[in-house]
């Protein structure tokens, strides 16, 4: 039984990389929307909720959008494998899947605010718990809601 050049003898490496890297960018987009929609809220005046505000068709968007560009992602990774109900499947899970993670967003908002949530900040630390961050903890700062947890 010979392989084919195109396809790879084992894909768990190549299914592994494809995931990884579609959770990452769909969480990675969730992120992103949840710091533009932090940052409509606190440059408008108060409102009554509705659906038809900017902040919120942002998020509803922005997170199909996320989902959906996770699974592309992967399913164009996973091109190789020639196999379309896996590569379905696989982009399936990896779409879901960083929404999932996705939800860590809440916390770290809730805790740093939208610093916390900015891509070019260092808050690897800070949210693993080995360091406090540099600004402050929710607690030590006047004014600031209360973590969620």
């Amino acid at each position: 039984m010979s392989t084919s050049p195109e396809r790879p003898a084992d894909p768990v490496g190549l299914v592994l990389r494809g995931l990884g890297f579609g959770i990452t960018l769909g969480a990675g987009a969730q992120a992103l929307v949840t710091y533009t929609v932090r940052t409509m809220q606190q440059e408008a005046p108060p409102a009554p909720p509705s659906l038809t505000s900017g902040p919120v068709l942002l998020l509803l968007l922005g997170t199909l959008t996320g989902i959906v560009a996770a699974g592309t992602a992967t399913w164009m990774l996973l091109a190789p494998i020639r196999n379309p109900w896996r590569q379905a499947m696989l982009a399936v899970i990896a779409g879901l899947g960083s929404f999932v993670l996705s939800l860590v967003t809440i916390p770290i908002d809730r805790a740093w605010g939208r610093p916390g949530l900015a891509p070019s900040t260092p808050r690897r630390p800070a949210v693993a718990g080995r360091t406090p961050p540099p600004w402050g903890t929710p607690r030590s700062r006047p004014g600031r809601r209360k973590p969620c947890w």
